[in-house]
């Protein structure tokens, strides 16, 4: 009967409570160490597609005043694109990322007489 309780006991299998403790501390630390990690990626992105969007604007507001000259100067939104619709197939909206950050609506485009484009973050900064 003794042999058959020892055999038992060395038959155990299972974790210990340390062992169980260990784990869940590293996988705390792999947390601690991925979730900065993710936000200034999702940062990164969020700002390269904030700069596309402004190209994108300032690309279009060119071709329309090299296709039409100074009669077209103005300021464009996405509310009153007027003739700069033509030259997007949509007007970008501000990156998820960007717009919780800052009071920014969207984008306006002025484009001067003299051919001068500026596309500023409509409801901040020029940006």
């Amino acid at each position: 009967m003794g042999r058959l309780i020892r055999r038992a006991q060395k038959n155990q299998q299972g974790f210990t409570l340390v062992e169980l403790m260990l784990v869940v501390i590293i996988i705390g630390v792999l947390v601690a160490i991925a979730v900065p990690i993710y936000g200034n990626v999702t940062q990164q992105a969020a700002d390269k597609a904030h700069e596309a969007n402004k190209r994108v604007l300032l690309g279009a507001a060119q071709m329309l005043y090299a296709d039409k000259g100074p009669a077209v100067a103005g300021t464009f939104t996405k509310e009153e694109p007027k003739e700069l619709e033509d030259y997007i197939e949509e007007w970008p909206e501000l990156p998820e990322r960007r717009s919780e950050d800052t009071d920014w609506t969207g984008y306006s485009v002025t484009l001067s007489e003299d051919g001068t484009v500026k596309v500023i973050n409509a409801g901040g900064s020029e940006n």
